[in-house]
């Protein structure tokens, strides 16, 4: 019974930080995601989203149309490299918050997530070898 409670008082928060959080698009990510975290996430990149649109030249409906594809592909686990190389621009972190999602259920962003945390590990590696010898890291087993 407790743990019902938690869970309807959870739902129930969830709900009240999107209530605050207003899409500029006036989209709905929740509905079109059917994950609060895909849906925080969606209102997390939208600017940047928008940003690059209009860098574009691509106009509002464009940039709605843009968002609720990229909301279906989130939703869908559905990601190929043209969505990534899009993620990777405008949200190069982000992705490290896919590792929160069910990996059952969501293999894909999972993984990217997963390659993510593992560049930026490889990323500090890297600079903390530098750092420690002078120089850069030379992989000379060919």
């Amino acid at each position: 019974m407790k743990r019902v409670a938690l869970v309807v008082m959870l739902a129930g928060l969830s709900a009240s930080v999107f209530a605050e959080r207003k899409s500029e698009l006036g989209l709905d990510y929740l509905a079109l995601t059917k994950n609060p975290l895909l849906a925080e996430i969606m209102l997390d990149i939208e600017p940047r989203f928008i940003e690059h649109y209009k860098a574009h030249g691509n106009d509002r409906a464009f940039q709605i149309l843009g968002a609720e594809r990229f909301a279906y592909v989130l939703r869908q686990d559905h990601l190929d490299q043209s969505w990534i190389d899009l993620f990777q621009e405008i949200a190069p972190k982000m992705p490290l918050r896919f590792l929160e999602l069910d990996k059952t259920k969501y293999p894909k962003l999972w993984a990217f997530g997963s390659l993510e945390r593992q560049r930026a590990r490889t990323q500090k590696s890297l600079e903390f070898y530098r750092l420690l010898h002078g120089k850069e890291y030379i992989d000379n087993k060919d």
